[in-house]
């Protein structure tokens, strides 16, 4: 009798399952964590404890934010869910258990360390509608400046939002407790049920529902201060989207802000190349590709840094006179048929299925390095993705940019992922940097289009 396989798991579930497993496990970490050290604090007593805990999250979402976005709160889970801020309804679902699951374990931790555990309930004099009433204002506040700071691309977001629970604790702390989190509340109410028994849970929706609530009117806020773009994007009107085909044999040649998908099994070069308009030897044209998360840069791979295979990311060496010989079309040769790698004046080599968890984006920055040249001096830009092995040797896809552009570097495109997918993005957005720097100028520019891609890829597959 044969043995019979499991086919359950495409490859598309493969790979977001793959993705989304460190993002739960940074879940379930940072939750744990932060209910552990409010636990220790509450029965130890400190002076200290608000601000323990605040310095807790704080490192908790600096660790932790470039891999799941450090919510570590249901509530801010939800508040993201609504702003349609880098979740899906499924995925917050998975996040929302995996915190309540780290509040729990981390609440059992307290309780086998401290030997006791605490009955979350509004402090006396206090009435349960004044403790439900200050749950509900202050997680609105912390789900407020979450989104707000998260906006920005704010590198101080992480201290804005643990000092807004280091407030919150002192200010309502004496009242309700002041947990803000769900996930914080039943872990606790857990844990001092095995101690106390059912009378633990007396208070489970002043400190379930009051959050959730509070999370819902924090998104409120935000979407009544974030200005208006004009730019919704509705199935069918976003940019033009050419899916992946293995049996195409001719090259595409893109527009601006049009993407291609790309097969993430096959190995492929993305490379840049260029002829001077003059003759010169002396002329540094660089390209460098920008990696980020969905929330922050997270290093370049360009000639100074040249990665590695084993990243799934790597460069070779530095054409510094930027005139490496390009072939020219023999007679009666189309262009489709040229050798794509022969073109290119340089290269980035990309392995898509090695690129790490974290790395949802690759930016592609050109800069004329060399001192009074700039794009003027240039001629026949453009930008290709070939296969680096194989018997198809003309570019996948290319994007041929326009002559006689001012500024003296590009961001000329992106390779990005999207639901288990990867997609190559035309962009040519120009810029004028000062005389011998480098593409880290442009990384504020380059998240910019990262952020504004990505969320239009994810608005497009709800």
């Amino acid at each position: 009798m044969q043995n019979s396989k499991v086919t359950w798991m495409t490859p598309k579930w493969t790979a977001a399952l793959e993705e989304l497993t460190p993002k739960l496990a940074s879940e379930f970490i940072g939750t744990f964590f932060l209910v552990l050290t409010i636990g220790c604090n509450v029965h130890n007593g400190n002076a200290g404890a608000a601000l323990s805990i605040g310095a807790m999250l704080t490192v908790m979402i600096c660790a932790l934010g470039p891999v799941s976005g450090a919510h570590l709160n249901p509530a801010v889970t939800l508040a993201a869910l609504v702003c349609g801020k880098g979740t899906t309804k499924l995925n917050a679902l998975f996040y929302m258990i995996f915190q309540v699951l780290g509040a729990m374990f981390g609440a059992v931790t307290y309780l086998q360390l401290q030997k006791d555990a605490f009955k979350l309930a509004p402090v006396a004099p206090h009435s349960e509608k004044t403790a439900w009433a200050c749950e509900f204002l202050f997680t609105c506040a912390l789900c407020f400046v979450v989104l707000r700071v998260v906006q920005t691309q704010n590198a101080y977001f992480g201290l804005a939002i643990g000092s807004t629970v280091t407030v919150g604790a002192i200010t309502i702390g004496p009242i309700s407790g002041g947990s803000l989190n769900p996930a914080v509340s039943i872990g606790s109410m857990f844990a001092s049920s095995l101690v106390h028994g059912r009378t633990a849970w007396e208070f489970w929706s002043l400190y379930v529902n009051a959050p959730f609530f509070g999370g819902l009117a924090g998104a409120g806020l935000f979407i009544l201060t974030t200005p208006t773009t004009g730019k919704s994007v509705e199935k069918g009107t976003g940019p033009k989207i050419i899916a992946v085909d293995r049996n195409r044999k001719q090259t595409v040649f893109l527009q601006k802000n049009e993407i291609f998908e790309l097969d993430a099994e096959v190995p492929i070069v993305c490379g840049c190349g260029w002829r001077m308009k003059e003759k010169d030897n002396g002329t540094d044209i660089d390209v460098s590709a920008v990696k980020f998360s969905k929330t922050s840069e997270i290093g370049c791979v360009y000639f100074a840094n040249k990665g590695s295979p084993e990243e799934g990311i790597w460069c070779e060496d530095d054409d510094i006179h930027g005139s490496a010989p390009r072939e020219e079309p023999a007679g009666g040769v189309s262009e489709l048929s040229m050798s794509a790698a022969s073109e290119h004046n340089e290269q980035i080599h990309l392995r898509l299925d090695r690129i790490k968890w974290n790395v949802h984006a690759i930016v592609f920055v050109v800069t004329v390095f060399s001192s009074g040249k700039d794009f003027k001096d240039v001629h026949d830009f453009f930008v290709s993705v070939a296969p680096e092995v194989g018997e198809q040797q003309q570019d996948l896809c290319r994007y041929s940019k326009a002559d006689g552009d001012q500024g003296n570097a590009v961001i000329v495109a992106m390779v990005f992922r999207s639901a288990g997918k990867w997609y190559f993005k035309a962009i040519d957005v120009m810029h004028e940097l000062p005389p011998n720097t480098s593409a880290a100028r442009l990384t504020q520019q380059c998240g910019e289009q990262v952020f504004e891609t990505l969320e239009e890829a994810e608005e497009l597959e709800q």
